[in-house]
């Protein structure tokens, strides 16, 4: 890796709080994912792998960040004010774009929905083919030391046990059938 300026993984910012300096040139500015893309050909995916941050890091100054998000939402307030005065006078304000209370307050706003048949089908779709890692499989079973599985599970279990061995005795005759008769 060519050399570079700062530290891997941490962003220098100034000490007012205005400005953070880029790990490519040295130089100082009020975000370095606008200057990286156009001065060093590298998007902000691009430059947070290089310099090993993690994907949500934000790649500008506090006081750039706390004006932007002042701007916005000033901005959605003064051209949407008839369509938000709803969601502006809610306590658990759960519009994203005007982050007056954070995160926070975006899980409490869906704490008891419920997600739909649809959904879910798309969710055990997607998280198909996905691997555990060998550590979270002994945590799991650990977890499940001493707890028995309900009558229902078992039968469940056996079903399978019992169609995993039926498959492999039939491909043990196809295989004995199809090997070489002197074998």
């Amino acid at each position: 890796m060519e050399p570079f300026f700062g530290e891997l993984g941490v962003l220098a910012e100034s000490e007012d709080g205005e400005l953070v300096q880029c790990h490519i040139c040295g130089c100082w500015y009020r975000s370095v994912g606008h200057h990286a893309y156009h001065s060093h050909s590298l998007s902000a995916a691009q430059y947070r792998e290089k310099f090993g941050f993690n994907r949500g890091k934000p790649l500008a100054s506090k006081k750039y960040r706390a004006l932007a998000r002042e701007r916005s939402g000033a901005y959605l307030v003064e051209n949407f004010s008839g369509k938000f005065s709803e969601l502006l006078k809610n306590k658990y304000n759960t519009h994203p774009g005007l982050r007056l209370e954070g995160r926070r307050n975006m899980s409490q706003a869906h704490i008891g929905l419920r997600h739909s048949a649809e959904s879910k089908k798309k969710v055990s779709e997607a998280k198909k083919g996905l691997r555990i890692s060998a550590e979270t499989r002994k945590k799991i079973s650990e977890a499940k030391k001493g707890l028995k599985p309900s009558v229902e599970t078992r039968k469940k279990l056996s079903e399978a046990q019992k169609k995993r061995w039926v498959k492999r005795k039939k491909a043990a005759a196809s295989a004995k059938a199809t090997a070489h008769p002197l074998t």
